[in-house]
């Protein structure tokens, strides 16, 4: 989805760190969408939900070609940003509750954001014994 706005360095430095090299926009945006159709095919006791969203602030200038092939190619659903509030609302919602918040409810200097929920549940095709796992301490990026 954000691959689709940069254009010049910033689209080439992309293109690089995503290896998607000898391949244009057009045939990105339409793999990605042929991904999503066989993904949703495969198996029906398995469940997987992905959901694609654009948040803008009101008011905001933006390429409404941007917009468009979001909607198109990754049945992104485009919404003003009105909460914080609903913007968590809508990842719980698609997550099945397992993150019940993305944006703390005092960060109000957003002007746009594009955020993919994932809901994915399946049975092991082969289990895993238990005496092979152990507790491990959850590290997030800033250090807590």
């Amino acid at each position: 989805m954000t691959y689709n706005g940069p254009r010049g360095e910033t689209q080439q430095a992309m293109a690089k760190t995503l290896n998607f090299q000898g391949m244009n926009l057009e045939e990105i945006n339409q793999a990605n969408q042929e991904l999503g159709i066989l993904l949703d095919s495969l198996n029906p006791e398995i469940k997987l939900y992905i959901a694609n969203s654009i948040w803008i602030q009101q008011g905001l200038p933006f390429y409404q070609s941007f917009v468009q092939i979001n909607q198109e190619f990754y049945q992104s659903q485009v919404k003003e940003i009105l909460s914080i509030e609903i913007i968590n609302n809508w990842v719980k919602d698609k997550t099945q509750g397992k993150i019940e918040k993305i944006i703390e409810p005092d960060d109000r200097s957003i002007d746009m954001a594009l955020l993919n929920a994932i809901y994915f549940k399946a049975d092991w095709q082969q289990e895993f014994s238990e005496d092979y796992t152990q507790e491990m301490p959850f590290y997030l990026p800033n250090g807590t």
